[in-house]
């Protein structure tokens, strides 16, 4: 196997994505390997910039690296320089966070069957010492989203069951503690998802899917409104 040193970069554009700065690598520690970033940035309150991924660690050598690590990168500069937090899981990966009301930073962590998650109290900085473990989120290891539609309301979106298929949206009105049964969004094969908010309320929905199960997924873009979501 051949292993490639992958870092996480980061670019700006000032002109509507025409052309981009030169990339900035925002690893600080070069003990880390196989970056995954995998989520859009996102603002907190207070103004930091939080990029949430994850990590695989070397070890002795490449064929022995560590476990996934949920984490991410922040800035407080406006991305001038960035800092990685504290570990919020071993064994997790392809993490997403949503800020809740009260400040704190909700992680969802990819894993196999039940979903897990861990808050951060600081903005991210440090986790609580251990992940938890969602009881109403069950599905496979697939890349999945979390976000903020408004003041009472989070979504979540994942395949059900034990393969990647039917994506669904969930649904929590108390900050991520518990979740609705879901709604099946993609009722066929289907994996990563990505979810927004868009300026007239209804929710923008790209996700990967097929009609039969092959190698390759087409990536289709979906939008409607939140009554939709909800069963």
């Amino acid at each position: 196997t051949k292993w490639i040193d992958c870092r996480p970069l980061f670019s700006v554009s000032s002109d509507e994505m025409t052309t981009w700065s030169d990339p900035v690598d925002i690893a600080s520690s070069p003990a880390f390997y196989m970056c995954c970033l995998n989520n859009c940035l996102v603002q907190l309150s207070n103004g930091r910039l939080i990029c949430p991924g994850s990590y695989h660690r070397y070890k002795k050598s490449p064929s022995d690296y560590g476990r996934g690590i949920g984490l991410f990168f922040y800035s407080d500069d406006n991305g001038e320089t960035w800092k990685v937090s504290g570990r919020a899981s071993i064994g997790g990966d392809e993490a997403k966070v949503v800020e809740l009301n009260n400040g704190d930073i909700l992680m969802s962590i990819r894993t196999s069957g039940k979903r897990w998650y861990n808050i951060s109290h600081d903005s991210g900085v440090t986790w609580n010492e251990t992940h938890y473990v969602w009881d109403d989120l069950v599905g496979p290891a697939c890349n999945g989203d979390i976000i903020r539609y408004d003041e009472n309301t989070l979504l979540h979106s994942l395949p059900t069951g034990d393969s990647r298929r039917d994506v669904a949206i969930y649904i929590s009105n108390d900050e991520g503690k518990t979740w609705n049964e879901g709604k099946i969004m993609v009722p066929r094969f289907s994996a990563y998802s990505s979810m927004c908010v868009l300026p007239d309320k209804t929710i923008g929905f790209y996700v990967e899917e097929r009609e039969v199960d092959t190698t390759s997924y087409e990536m289709v873009f979906y939008r409607f409104p939140i009554d939709s979501v909800r069963n």
